[in-house]
C-alpha cells in the first residue's frame, strides 16, 4: 500500500511514543523519515554515555532499538542530517550504514536518504556506496534549501542529480525526492511563490523519471512566543506546507505528488532543558495549528498544572474532534478532566505533549489528504 503522507521526524521517545499509539490503518498511510540527530550535551552527561567505552555506538544502538519497537517490521527512511558527513563510530564505521545495517537486522526495512548538501564529501559519497544492496528498500533523495538554490543554475543542479545516480547506480523508478524547505516560518516567500519554486524542479526532474516528490516543512516557528505573542491565549496558524501540497496536487498527479511535513516541531527545535518553557498544546485542524500558549513553568513552580486549563481549551473549542479520534485526542480529554492514572492527577510535561500532539497531529493530516483526493476525484468527473 502507498503512502498518503510522508513526515519527518526526530527519532526520539516522544515522536516514537506518537507513532507507536496510531492505529493500523493510519500506520499503513504513513511513511516516516527517521532524522538521527547526534546525542546532545544533556544526552552526553548521562550515565549510560558517560561509562560506555563506545558512547557513539551506545547512544546509536539505543535509538535503533527504539524506533523497532515502536515501529516494529515497516519500513523507515533513514538520515543524519545533522552530523557530520564523515561521522563515524568507534568501531570506524560510518554513523549511516551502521545505522540501517542495525535497524535492517532487526526487521525494518531501510530506505537510505541521500542528502544533496552532503554530496560533495568524498567519506559522505563512500559510506552511502558501501551499503550492501540487500539492506536498501529504494533510495530517497533530500533536496534542501542548497538544492534548491542551486535551481537557479539548471544546469549545474542537474549535474549534481546526475552525479548521484550514477556513482550509486540508483534506479530513479526506485527513488523518491522530498523538497526540504524546512522552516517555513521563516521564509519570507509567499505560498504562490514556494509552489512556483517546487513545481519548477518536480518538472525539470520529470525526464528522470524519479517515483514520486514530497515537499516537506513546518510553519510552526522554533518557539511558541513567535507563534502566539501574548501568553495564556491562542492563535490558528497556517499549514503553509499543507495548503503547498493541496496546491502541487491540482497541477500534477496523486502518484506524482505527495504531502509532507515535520510533524507539529520544526527542523530548529532544540531539545536542550529550558527551565523557562512555555506550556503549549499545538491541534492540527484544517490548514491550521491551533496553537494553546500557557505561561512560564517558574510561575508554576516548574510543575506543568497549567495543561489541565490549556487541555479544557482545546476540548471545549469547536476543532475538538473527540476522545475516539487518536490516542492524543483521549489523553488531551483526560488532562482536561483532571483524570487519576495510577492514583495521580497527570498533566504531562513538554515532551509528553509533543506525542499526544504529534499522535494526533498524523491521525489528522492522513484524513485530511485523502478528503482533498475525494474531492479532487468529484471534481474531475463533473468535468468529464
Amino acid at each position: 500500500m502507498s503512502a498518503t503522507h510522508i513526515s519527518i521526524l526526530k527519532a526520539n521517545q516522544n515522536e516514537l511514543e506518537a507513532i507507536y499509539h496510531l492505529d493500523d490503518r493510519s500506520s499503513d498511510k504513513l511513511s516516516i523519515l527517521f532524522e538521527i540527530d547526534p546525542p546532545s550535551e544533556s544526552v552526553r552527561s548521562r550515565k549510560y554515555m558517560k561509562e560506555s567505552e563506545n558512547p557513539t555506538i551506545t547512544y546509536l544502538d539505543r535509538k535503533i532499538d527504539e524506533i523497532a519497537d515502536h515501529w516494529p517490521q515497516r519500513s523507515a527512511m533513514i538520515d543524519g542530517f545533522r552530523w557530520a558527513p564523515d561521522a563515524r563510530a568507534e568501531n570506524g564505521e560510518h554513523v549511516i550504514p551502521y545505522i540501517i545495517s542495525r535497524l535492517t537486522a532487526a526487521g525494518n526495512p531501510v530506505t537510505p536518504v541521500i542528502g544533496y548538501d552532503r554530496w560533495e564529501s568524498a567519506e559522505y559519497r563512500l559510506a552511502l556506496k558501501n551499503i550492501p544492496l540487500c539492506q536498501i528498500n529504494g533510495w530517497c533523495l533530500r533536496l534542501d534549501i542548497t538544492a534548491i538554490e542551486d535551481f537557479s543554475e539548471p544546469e549545474f543542479f542537474q549535474e549534481n542529480i546526475d552525479s548521484i545516480i550514477e556513482e550509486l547506480n540508483i534506479d530513479p523508478r526506485q527513488c523518491c525526492v522530498i523538497l526540504d524547505f524546512a522552516d517555513l516560518s521563516a521564509i519570507a516567500d509567499p505560498v504562490p511563490d514556494i509552489v512556483g519554486k517546487a513545481s519548477g524542479i518536480i518538472k525539470h526532474l520529470q525526464k528522470t523519471n524519479f517515483s514520486y516528490y514530497t515537499v516537506c516543512g513546518c510553519s510552526l516557528p522554533s518557539s511558541v512566543d513567535k507563534a502566539v505573542s501574548k501568553r495564556d491565549t491562542s492563535g490558528l496558524i497556517l499549514r503553509k506546507e499543507m495548503l503547498v501540497y493541496q496546491m502541487l496536487r491540482s497541477e500534477f498527479p496523486a502518484d506524482l505528488v505527495k504531502s509532507g511535513d515535520y510533524g507539529v516541531r520544526g527542523p530548529t527545535t532544540t531539545e536542550h532543558p529550558n527551565p523557562n518553557i512555555n506550556g503549549k498544546i499545538r491541534y492540527t485542524t484544517e490548514l491550521h495549528f491551533l496553537v494553546m500558549r500557557g505561561h512560564s513553568i517558574k510561575l508554576d513552580d516548574g510543575k506543568y498544572v497549567q495543561m489541565h486549563a490549556l487541555a479544557e481549551n482545546v476540548v471545549s473549542s469547536e476543532h475538538y474532534l473527540g476522545a475516539d479520534f487518536s490516542w492524543g485526542d483521549r489523553n488531551l480529554l483526560s488532562c482536561s478532566k483532571k483524570e487519576k492514572i495510577k492514583g495521580k492527577i497527570k498533566s504531562g510535561n513538554a515532551g509528553t505533549w509533543i506525542g499526544f500532539d504529534t499522535n494526533h497531529h498524523l491521525t489528522f493530516t492522513i484524513q485530511e489528504v485523502e478528503e482533498f483526493e475525494r474531492k479532487l476525484k468529484v471534481r474531475e468527473l463533473a468535468e468529464v
